[in-house]
């Protein structure tokens, strides 16, 4: 299968990557900077991408194809302003409409989407049972996660929401 990884060059990108192409999977980053992608696993292949438009890759995409949305602005970056914390929204939902727009376009339609997210979606909510029903937390977090999942929403292939925990990395 090939895989298109949008926001690749990251940790969870980069890790995923690695298994991806040890499976034997073919494996794609979009990226922003081909500067970031030389130090991916072997075997992986970049190409440049804006995050922002569907221009200049949505002819990969084929029948055999997954595609993983990870691509947004890092979180973790100080001071949190307000500035920051629009930015980070918007790269996300930018790069979420893009992967829609591309799949649209695309002659053949890959097999899915999975959308990354986070669990900041549920936001605190004490023994509160969780489920994929549950409507996002009403603040900043729940609501980067709720309109990065959404923006996906309504392409034409089978969509995927991946809500992630606490990613450590023994680097």
């Amino acid at each position: 299968m090939r895989v298109l990884i949008t926001g690749g060059t990251g940790l969870i990108g980069r890790r995923l990557t690695a298994q991806l192409l040890a499976d034997g999977h073919e494996v794609i980053i979009l990226t922003r900077s081909l500067e970031d992608s030389a130090s991916l696993p072997q075997g992986a292949r970049a190409v440049k991408w804006d995050a922002k438009t569907a221009d200049g890759w949505g002819e990969l995409i084929n029948s055999d194809t997954a595609i993983v949305n990870l691509a947004g602005k890092p979180i973790n970056h100080f001071p949190f302003t307000d500035d920051h914390r629009q930015k980070v929204l918007e790269s996300r939902k930018a790069a979420g409409r893009a992967v829609k727009a591309a799949v649209e376009q695309a002659a053949e339609k890959p097999r899915v989407i999975i959308q990354s997210g986070a669990i900041g979606y549920y936001g605190n909510r004490g023994d509160e049972m969780l489920t994929e029903g549950v409507l996002p937390a009403d603040d900043w977090f729940g609501n980067v996660c709720s309109a990065w999942e959404d923006a996906v929403d309504g392409a034409p292939t089978r969509i995927v929401k991946l809500r992630t925990g606490l990613v450590l990395d023994k680097a």
